[in-house]
């Protein structure tokens, strides 16, 4: 599971510049064991695998990570916010779309 870890937060860290323009620091701090440690508010987006390696995976990011990444891949500085907007959570899902891809 480790070398997975470390690939999807490789593709995570150069997705996000190659859509924002800047580096993150992408860092995995350990496992979490049950929904109820998950911390929200949260987008999830779903991801379903075919052709070969059939399964899903669902994807949990913060909503004020989220929306600072949507607001840099529109241009702006980044911005977090506490709430989430159609755009927001399109952009999301574009993110963990090219990161999966």
């Amino acid at each position: 599971m480790s070398i997975l870890l470390d690939l999807f937060s490789s593709a995570s860290a150069e997705t996000v510049e190659g859509l924002t323009g800047e580096s993150p620091i992408v860092s995995m701090d350990g496992e979490i064991s049950g929904v109820s440690d998950i911390p929200t508010p949260i987008t999830s987006t779903k991801v379903t695998a075919s052709d070969g390696a059939d399964g899903e995976m669902i994807i949990y990011m913060p909503i004020n990570i989220a929306t600072a990444l949507a607001d840099a891949m529109l241009g702006g500085d980044g911005e977090a916010s506490d709430s989430i907007d159609d755009d927001g959570l399109d952009s999301t899902k574009e993110i963990v779309s090219q990161v999966i891809g």
